[in-house]
């Protein structure tokens, strides 16, 4: 039996691997429980399409509205938008010749100023050693986009480049400004070119259209209720995809790499 297999098995409750519980009971009982309102479970090795599916509990659950979770719920990614868009779209970038991983930040960003910060590279942004700190409340101070960003490329490190790992929000905001200012592009567009469509993740990407409001697993307080976390374009968070997009299996990027 292969790992492959093995893992199959796991995930589904085969008999052979009754210590396992099966992951579709763990969310039942997890929604029943009340720990989380609902989920969707899409998971598969090598395939089309996922080998197991399951859909528990609610998109939205509270005074205003009961809507029930379904297979096509489109949640928000938060932070997963850093794997999932902006460092596909750096690592495509780097494929295509436009950037070098390990040259300096700056060569790029000329705007990237500060001490230290000549020796800042796009590796260490990615890896999140570059010596930017992990968060500023920008947002509480700074409504205009441009101002925002360029507050981020101004932020002053914190430790020595390569020293420390933090997980830095900044970072990224740095490498979506890296991305733009390579191409010239909006990143919305670049996710949508570099990354949604040739992996046919059709239902993925910023701003989602009114049209699937509806669809939209709830993630924070609104005046009607409870809905969809913010609708703009961040390096760091805002892309929203279905489960079962990124249950499929691996597939080619145009340059030849992987994601999946």
């Amino acid at each position: 039996m292969s790992i492959t297999d093995i893992i199959i098995d796991v995930i589904t409750g085969s008999p052979e691997h009754p210590q396992a519980t099966p992951p579709t009971r763990l969310l039942d009982d997890a929604v029943r429980r009340g720990v989380i309102p609902g989920a969707v479970l899409a998971a598969g090795i090598g395939s089309a399409e996922p080998v197991i599916s399951h859909v528990a509990g609610f998109a939205q659950d509270d005074s205003h509205a009961r809507r029930a979770m379904t297979y096509d719920t489109i949640f928000d990614l938060a932070s997963l938008t850093k794997v999932v868009a902006t460092l596909p779209c750096v690592l495509r970038l780097a494929g295509a010749g436009q950037l070098d991983l390990d040259h300096p930040v700056r060569r790029y960003l000329p705007g990237f100023d500060g001490a230290g910060k000549d020796a800042v590279t796009v590796r260490q942004l990615l890896a999140h050693t570059s010596g930017l700190p992990d968060h500023r409340d920008y947002y509480q101070y700074l409504h205009d986009p441009a101002r925002l960003r360029a507050a981020a490329l101004a932020e002053p490190l914190v430790t020595a480049p390569g020293t420390v790992v933090c997980y830095s929000d900044i970072g990224f905001i740095v490498l979506g400004e890296l991305c733009t200012t390579v191409t010239g592009d909006r990143l919305d567009r670049l996710v949508a070119e570099m990354v949604c469509t040739p992996l046919g993740m059709a239902d993925t990407g910023y701003r989602p259209a009114e049209a699937v409001t509806g669809r939209i697993a709830s993630t924070e307080p609104t005046s009607g209720g409870s809905g969809p976390s913010g609708s703009g374009v961040s390096p760091g968070s805002g892309v929203s995809p279905r489960a079962s997009t990124k249950a499929t299996a691996p597939a080619k990027l145009p340059n030849g790499s992987e994601q999946g």
